[in-house]
């Protein structure tokens, strides 16, 4: 079977579904779980808008969900991640990171878990806060302590979008 690991707005069903694919997810259907040797930050830029994204760091782990993909639904969801094999200027590139997910290893061992790391970080662009509150619904959904990790492990030189996160949030910042 084949997963992706969501870090961003792939932490909710709501931010899965309505990307092309066929499959409808659930938030049933997300599993919790951490991946060591990468770090989430504001890094990744589509047309002007910057993103979540992750790049590697040995000594970092970031918190996120594991969720099935149909092989359907692969080429939909690259595309929705403008990360198709087409695509001369992706803003992800797609790695297989099943060795790095410790806290499932009865999935991640037998598994293909894929994910979407930044092709090329940049800073440039703005986070636009329609995505920010997009990632505050999702974190509500995980709950406070998994968005008191989140925001732990996330790597922000921007801090805007940190006060804008404690500002909108229904959750309590830390």
């Amino acid at each position: 079977m084949i997963y992706i690991f969501g870090y961003g707005s792939l932490l909710y069903a709501k931010g899965i579904n309505g990307r092309g694919m066929k499959r409808i997810y659930t938030d049933d259907d997300l599993i919790p779980c951490f991946l060591s040797g990468y770090e989430r930050s504001w890094n990744a830029v589509h047309c002007g808008t910057r993103y979540l994204g992750i790049y590697p760091n040995p000594t970092s782990s970031i918190n996120g969900v594991i969720f099935p993909i149909d092989a359907c639904d692969i080429d939909p969801f690259r595309e929705s991640e403008c990360s198709s094999v087409t695509n001369p200027k992706p803003t992800y590139n797609i790695v297989d990171v099943a060795a790095q997910i410790k806290t499932i290893p009865s999935i991640a061992d037998t598994n293909t878990i894929f994910t979407c790391v930044t092709a090329n970080p940049s800073q440039k662009g703005t986070i636009h806060p329609s995505y920010l509150r997009h990632i505050n619904d999702a974190l509500t959904v995980r709950g406070q302590q998994f968005a008191n990790n989140f925001w732990l492990t996330t790597v922000s030189t921007d801090p805007w979008a940190r006060r804008q996160h404690i500002v909108n949030s229904t959750l309590t910042p830390i």
